[in-house]
């Protein structure tokens, strides 16, 4: 974050301003989720253009853009997977629906923006239409939905933030395609990390099929007894504390699995950051290598 300042702070202030001006209803909404964003895409934009473009004012407004669409994609993710129609849930969705206007809002000048944004909610969107369904017990698609969810619904944002930085900053097609391919690998690898860290939280939920995580449903693909935590599942009732599922999670072992798969990405993410050698600034390179240490998260 220190190579990036102060841009980076001038794009979350650019952010702060714009959710200021949102309606009351959902304006504590908005500046609370603000808060709880992670600042990857505009961090990720930011080193790529900091050393090749001299017009700081519009690369903090498309780096607020890339934030605000990724903060408007964790909200309409998270809504999904509590499936709750309370008026908070109803407020969440005005909040995320305000920060897709305004990362459109704040790329309005730039049409290659406006159209990779468009294509990552349609796939973000259309991830989320194939997942695990009771009325399909093969849970090995389920599984290759799952990853399918991860790659078009999480990864595509980092892809897009790294892309559009090469695009901003003139670089060769060829050079374009291998950051996409970086922050995709990037974000891929990220969040199945993420994957192994949702089990450990609310050891006592009550799992449901739309709430299911990428370990769980593989625990399930290889557990024998697969149809006795389908039947539990079906009824809501099964738990993530139920001591079967924490025999079957233990002898199976899917954190081994998730691993193997992130360790690919982070291996696929530095191939794509070498053939960059030359196209980055010394700095901005060892930066961007930083981004591939996903293993410390």
């Amino acid at each position: 974050m220190d190579y990036v300042q102060p841009l980076y702070s001038e794009s979350l202030d650019c952010l702060k301003r714009e959710a200021a001006k949102a309606s009351p209803l959902i304006r504590q909404a908005a500046a609370e989720k603000l808060n709880q964003g992670e600042r990857i895409c505009p961090a990720l934009f930011l080193t790529i253009v900091k050393q090749h473009h001299q017009n700081n004012t519009k690369m903090v407004r498309y780096a607020a853009s890339l934030e605000a669409l990724d903060l408007a994609l964790q909200i309409h993710r998270s809504i999904e997977r509590s499936a709750s129609t309370s008026a908070e849930t109803t407020t969440a969705i005005l909040a995320g629906d305000f920060f897709f206007s305004q990362s459109l809002t704040l790329a309005a000048d730039a049409p290659i923006f406006i159209k990779g944004m468009a294509e990552i909610i349609c796939r973000a969107v259309s991830s989320e239409v194939d997942g695990p369904s009771v009325n399909n017990s093969d849970i090995r698609l389920w599984r290759k939905n799952y990853l399918r969810k991860l790659s078009d619904g999480y990864a595509s944002i980092l892809a897009l933030s790294a892309t559009l930085a090469g695009w901003c900053c003139k670089m060769e097609p060829w050079e374009n395609e291998a950051l996409a391919y970086y922050g995709h690998y990037v974000g891929l690898g990220l969040q199945l990390k993420r994957e192994l860290k949702r089990c450990q939280r609310e050891s006592d939920a009550v799992l449901k099929i739309h709430n299911l995580n990428l370990p769980l449903i593989y625990v399930l693909e290889h557990s024998s007894y697969q149809k006795h935590f389908l039947a539990l599942l079906v009824k809501e009732s099964l738990r993530l504390n139920n001591e079967k599922l924490l025999q079957e999670h233990q002898k199976i072992k899917p954190e081994i699995y998730i691993e193997h798969i992130a360790g690919n990405c982070i291996s696929r993410a530095r191939e794509r950051l070498s053939l960059l050698r030359g196209s980055l600034a010394h700095d901005a390179a060892a930066i961007l290598n930083c981004f591939t240490a996903i293993q410390l998260v």
